[in-house]
């Protein structure tokens, strides 16, 4: 597996259609899907991830709940993703 984290497959983010399209790898994705993988490993631009997970509004409610003290334990608004869900790990 470590080859399939080391030359991922790179993916760009299509804002037309809101999914991404591959751009290099397509026989490494069909491959893991045909080995039964429903998660694999991605290269995504730190902007297209931005996009995608739509952290601009993400931090817009979450200062929004902050001023408000809607919540006590303002930890779990942390976003957290490991390196094995394609994506770089990000708290803010």
């Amino acid at each position: 597996m470590d080859y399939f984290v080391n030359a991922a497959p790179l993916l760009k983010w299509n804002a037309q259609r809101k999914h991404f399209n591959v751009i290099e790898g397509h026989h490494r994705l069909v491959f893991l899907m045909v080995e039964g993988l429903r998660k694999v490993p991605v290269k995504i631009s730190r902007k297209d991830f931005d996009t995608w997970a739509n952290r601009q509004i993400f931090y817009e409610c979450r200062e929004f709940i902050k001023k408000k003290k809607l919540m006590k334990d303002l930890s779990k608004l942390d976003i957290k993703l490991s390196t094995h869900e394609a994506a770089p790990k990000i708290t803010s």
